[in-house]
């Protein structure tokens, strides 16, 4: 059995592919998380009102302005800040505005590009400039410091992420009502869903000729940690071994197959054309979800897991499922 498994940096992959999209005329992309670090963050005032200290989680000390206005956002969960009602003045929106769901709160951010273009920045005239921590931007983060003050931030579960943005941005009760708002929301929708608590799910996602699926991350992170349901058992050893997701051959899709399928697919003729023949495959057709008739197809738009894509999920999910 051909089974390629790869953990790599996601927001890595997403750019990547990207710089391939341009490259080639091909629209392929991918969307989850980044290994979480080890590390510590927490904020403390100062003896000021316009400042205060950050330790981010690479140990920075940040002087960071208590209230700040004009913010750039560099990384790929742009749906964190806009949860807390801010948004900012620019952000690396060459990757990911046309793969996230939210693309019609992006008007007025300016596009600082990707790679981040340092003059671009500076032109902004920022006074905080937030990095996603991944450490694929750490090349340019001495430069982004003499801009303004700079915030590398930590690549968290999206709770904490928000709670991290909170504390810093002062909006810590934003992000918890957030928090509360969303968990009654789910608990809603868990009840419209036609499946049962505890039944297993998989999420596939196809990219051209290549077909993966996904451990905790992305949109599986809605489905097995708020929808209640399970991994099946391949994607709960994936999860156990800390792999966000692994590349597959058509031979092992039974070996990760649960009871509900979600293929996500990004739209390019490839893979439009590569899900057609999977789907069609005396493989897939023997899987017990194929003949249960529990395969939902999706955009790979959905495969984030920031704040905003995960609750227009849980407006999309009962309609998909309950169709």
């Amino acid at each position: 059995m051909n089974i390629i498994i790869k953990k790599i940096n996601v927001w890595s992959f997403i750019v990547c592919i990207s710089i391939l999209l341009a490259a080639c005329g091909n629209s392929t992309a991918s969307t989850t998380t980044a290994e979480p670090s080890t590390s510590s963050s927490n904020t403390t005032a100062t003896s000021t009102a316009t400042t205060k200290s950050f330790i981010d989680f690479k140990n920075n000390k940040v002087e960071v302005p208590t209230h700040p206005e004009r913010i750039i956002y560099i990384g790929g969960d742009l749906g964190d800040l806009l949860a807390l009602d801010v948004k900012p003045i620019g952000s690396t929106l060459q990757v990911i505005a046309d793969q996230v769901v939210y693309s019609d709160l992006l008007e007025g951010i300016v596009d600082v590009g990707e790679p981040a273009d340092i003059e671009k920045i500076a032109d902004l005239n920022p006074d905080l400039i937030l990095v996603d921590g991944g450490g694929l931007y750490d090349n340019i983060y001495e430069s982004l410091t003499k801009i303004a003050p700079t915030v590398l931030l930590e690549r968290k579960q999206t709770y904490d992420r928000l709670r991290t943005l909170g504390d810093i941005l002062g909006k810590r009760d934003v992000a918890e009502q957030w928090i509360t708002t969303y968990e009654a929301k789910a608990k809603k929708v868990v009840s419209q869903l036609q499946s049962h608590s505890g039944d297993t799910a998989t999420v596939f996602l196809q990219l051209g000729k290549d077909m993966y699926v996904m451990g905790d991350k992305g949109f599986a992170t809605t489905l097995y940690n708020i929808l209640q349901f399970k991994p099946s058992t391949g994607v709960e050893k994936m999860i156990a071994d800390k792999e966000d997701f692994a590349q597959i051959s058509e031979e092992a899709l039974s070996d990760y197959a649960g009871q509900w399928l979600f293929i996500l697919n990004d739209g390019n003729t490839a893979s439009n054309s590569n899900t057609q023949k999977m789907l069609q495959s005396a493989i897939w057709q023997a899987i017990p979800a194929v003949k249960d008739n529990h395969v939902y197809m999706l955009s790979s738009t959905w495969n984030f897991d920031d704040p905003i894509t995960r609750e227009r999920m849980l407006d999309e999910l009962p309609k998909i499922m309950n169709k």
